[in-house]
């Protein structure tokens, strides 16, 4: 639960863009920042379970260390479609390999 009093409007900002992506107006877009520690993470999380809540899926990462930005973003959107087409199509499984295969 977010504790923080601006993370209500923010929250509600989040919930609006949602709604109208899904209208077909997605000129609206929200970054959060901020100094460690003032709860972006906790923002974040709440901001998945209303996404989840209209339907939508979502990935996270960290960026740093031995990975840089782009890697976890493609490693991110990678994860995201195997999973996501499994669910939309549960023929797509796994083969010996290891690599996603049609059954």
């Amino acid at each position: 639960m977010v504790r923080r009093p601006r993370a209500k409007v923010e929250l509600r900002a989040f919930d609006v863009a949602v709604q109208r992506y899904m209208l077909g107006h997605p000129e609206r877009s929200i970054l959060l920042s901020g100094l460690r520690g003032v709860g972006k993470t906790v923002l974040l999380r709440e901001c998945e379970r209303i996404a989840a809540g209209r339907g939508w899926g979502h990935e996270s990462f960290e960026a740093g260390g031995e990975r840089t930005l782009a890697q976890g973003l493609v490693a991110g959107k990678r994860d995201a479609l195997l999973r996501y087409s499994r669910t939309a199509h549960p023929a797509l499984g796994k083969g010996d390999s290891g690599s996603p295969t049609w059954t």
